[in-house]
């Protein structure tokens, strides 16, 4: 049986003709006595008993008469039936291997073939051809790739699966202990490592496999059904089992040097080179800017490269990294850092504000005070910067001397919430502003600013941010956070 890939091979010896002979010493001599049809130079025995043919001829059969001695014993006449079975690629891509474990292709030949290759037929329809083209040993076990062609074309893989699953057991009774797998993958044995993706294929050699036996020489293209691993990125090998190397070979133009950076590599490129492979002429090192962030670029005393000055808060060659701007803290007097990437904030103690908790503040518990020289008596400016929960609450009180038992004096404070500006004198009425904004209670930073030039007064309130650093200045007008009266 000569099984031959797409009407193109094997050519040359396709099987040895030897008459059987349990004696196998001595050396072999045949010749063709007949053959039907004349071989017409097809088939020749040019040394020994090598059967060779010239040319594929599938769809025919030849029978041949051959005579043949071991070079001790008369002439032995054998009859030799070659048959050419033709397969092509579309026969490869519709098939499925059949692996039978511990078995080899002679004892398969000898005991099994003809048995299997009917149970086979009886798989499918009466019109279908079944081809069995290929015996291949591997891995102690055989592999049989097989397919099946209906009048209206070949049967696809997962006919075929069907189909032979419903006769595993008939085949596994006809081979005895020899393990059959229908549809058999090297991806089921061999797996991809490092996340690789297994796919499978059947590959037909240009290389001749004649396997013998004493009934059948059963000839063929080497077929094998081989597996190809699809490897993450950074791993190579059969298997992917090997790491990458990017620096191999060197990838860097111009004589660059290649540095592996983990699965990546960095060129370092010779002077007035530039780019990911020093690809480019370089020109001013310091054009476009390489530095981020806000970072300065400088050129290198060699002219060669550049280096970045970064802005606080930024870090790396290009500037390009977060900096931990609380190493060391900037915070004085105890201040807790907190980092904000870029930047920072200071969480100041207690009696500390600013941004490195660099400025003082004052709190006051219940009936304390601070005491100051008295305020001019007709002009005055007055601004508090303060934090409180308190709805009532005295900010500022000034007086002069007494006439009488009253003086002149201004008192600025919290009135429900509310900043009340007043001011009167030992013979004048008191005079009251009030701002009816939102409550001031609310233990965040407020600024209230209070005016008086003779009889005009107004009186302004503000948000601030934390620690009073920043204030949003009312505008004189604004009824929110903002009163006058003359």
């Amino acid at each position: 049986l000569v099984h031959t890939f797409n009407d193109a091979f094997p050519i040359g010896k396709i099987a040895d003709v030897h008459p059987n002979d349990a004696d196998t010493s001595g050396e072999y001599h045949c010749k063709i006595l007949s053959s039907t049809p004349p071989p017409r130079g097809i088939l020749t025995i040019p040394s020994g008993c090598d059967l060779h043919t010239s040319k594929v001829t599938p769809g025919s059969g030849h029978s041949l008469s051959i005579s043949g001695n071991d070079g001790r014993h008369p002439d032995v006449v054998s009859t030799v039936t070659v048959e050419f079975i033709s397969f092509d690629n579309s026969t490869v891509e519709h098939s499925v291997t059949l692996r039978l474990e511990n078995i080899t292709a002679s004892k398969f030949l000898t005991h099994f073939y003809k048995g299997l290759l009917d149970v086979l037929k009886s798989t499918f329809g009466p019109g279908d051809t079944v081809y069995l083209y290929s015996l291949h040993e591997a891995d102690s076990g055989l592999e049989l790739s097989v397919a099946a062609q209906s009048p209206k074309g070949y049967r696809s893989k997962a006919q075929l699966l069907e189909m032979l699953g419903k006769k595993r057991a008939t085949m596994q009774h006809l081979l005895q202990s020899a393990a059959i797998t229908v549809g058999f993958t090297p991806c089921q044995k061999l797996t991809c490592e490092n996340g690789g993706q297994c796919s499978d294929g059947i590959l037909v050699h240009s290389e001749t496999r004649i396997t013998d036996s004493q009934t059948v020489v059963f000839t063929s293209p080497m077929v094998s059904h081989d597996f190809m691993c699809r490897c993450t990125d950074g791993f190579v090998g059969k298997r992917c089992d090997r790491r990458q190397d990017p620096c191999s070979p060197n990838p860097c133009r111009a004589n660059g040097t290649c540095r592996r950076q983990g699965f990546d590599f960095q060129c370092v490129c010779p002077p007035l080179r530039e780019g990911k492979l020093c690809e480019l002429e370089r020109g001013d090192v310091c054009d476009g800017n390489p530095c981020l962030n806000g970072g300065s670029c400088r050129e290198s005393p060699d002219g060669s490269s550049f280096f970045c000055l970064c802005r606080p808060g930024y870090r790396g060659n290009q500037c390009e990294a977060s900096a931990d701007s609380c190493r060391p803290n900037p915070c004085l007097h105890g201040g807790l850092c907190i980092s904000l990437k870029p930047g920072y904030r200071c969480s100041c103690p207690e009696a500390r504000y600013g941004r490195h908790c660099e400025r003082s503040t004052f709190g006051f518990n219940e009936l304390s005070f601070m005491t100051f020289p008295s305020l001019d008596a007709g002009t005055n400016d007055i601004s508090v910067v303060f934090a409180t929960t308190k709805l009532d609450a005295l900010l500022v009180y000034n007086f002069g001397a007494q006439t009488g038992g009253r003086s002149d004096f201004v008192a600025l404070e919290l009135v429900a919430g509310h900043a009340v500006f007043s001011y009167g004198a030992a013979r004048t009425a008191i005079t009251s502003v009030m701002v009816n904004g939102g409550s001031l209670a609310d233990g965040e930073w407020h600024k209230v600013t209070a005016t008086r030039n003779g009889r005009v007064v107004s009186l302004s309130v503000a948000s601030c941010t934390e620690h009073g650093d920043v204030c949003k200045e009312c505008r004189p007008g604004d009824a929110s956070c903002y009163a006058d009266d003359v």
